[in-house]
């Protein structure tokens, strides 16, 4: 987990370095810090109070530093380590690493500079941290699981979608069982009505109005025959 480390200065720090559980976050808490440590101002008017990791990482310090408090090269965190800042590279960091120079008295702007992870000494945001491959790890491991549940949901609703086709195509069948049965069923009742005699013929069966007028035309040309043989007949009976 260590990186490669730059040292910066080899002033000697002002009395001691106290641990801290967290760092000032903005000027106003790093004032009253200040004035609680006794802490100056360098030549340039910065104040010379800082809260740093120390380089193992193990916590957070907080001293008055006797120097410059200079510009520092970005895509780096500030340690301190024995009276001497140092620089750790933190361009790789999930969020949080210096994008600009910056002056060793601005560290409170770079929180990820300052977030430990003390049971495994490391930066928090650091993605080699084992906090994050932990996190890293549970998110492949929900992602696989996923994955492996897309297929079961697939096969679901496939068969929910078949059920459903089956069921409506059943209900189809059934219902132009029903319709044909209605339909034989009302053919015979016609069937039967043709049979049926009428009030104008009791003694035959009831036709119906085609078959009607066959039966008439062929009754009217029976009828036109018979009535021209007829007077032939009388008169013939009559000769003789």
């Amino acid at each position: 987990m260590r990186a490669h480390t730059e040292i910066l200065f080899c002033y000697a720090l002002k009395d001691i370095m106290a641990r801290v559980d967290v760092c000032p976050e903005n000027l106003t808490t790093i004032t009253k810090a200040s004035k609680r440590l006794g802490c100056d101002k360098d030549e340039y008017g910065n104040d010379q109070y800082i809260c740093l990791p120390t380089v193992d990482m193990s916590s957070l310090v907080e001293f008055c530093y006797k120097g410059i408090m200079g510009y520092n090269k970005k895509g780096n965190c500030l340690q301190a380590s024995k009276g001497n800042l140092t620089l750790i590279p933190c361009v790789g960091f999930l969020s949080g690493c210096p994008k600009t120079s910056f002056k060793s008295s601005d560290f409170y702007k770079y929180s990820a500079c300052q977030s430990l992870d003390l049971e495994h000494h490391c930066y928090k945001t650091d993605p080699k941290c084992p906090q994050n491959t932990d996190k890293m790890s549970e998110t492949q491991a929900g992602f696989i699981g996923v994955i492996a549940v897309i297929p079961i949901v697939v096969l679901f609703v496939l068969f929910v979608l078949a059920y459903i086709y089956l069921r409506k195509r059943r209900k189809q069948r059934k219902t132009k069982k029903i319709a044909g049965d209605y339909i034989e069923t009302t053919n015979e009742d016609d069937q039967e009505m043709h049979n049926f005699p009428s009030e104008e013929h009791p003694d035959r069966p009831f036709l119906n109005k085609g078959a009607e007028k066959e039966l008439t035309d062929t009754t009217q040309m029976l009828h036109t025959k018979v009535g021209k043989e007829w007077p032939r007949k009388s008169s013939k009976q009559i000769g003789t």
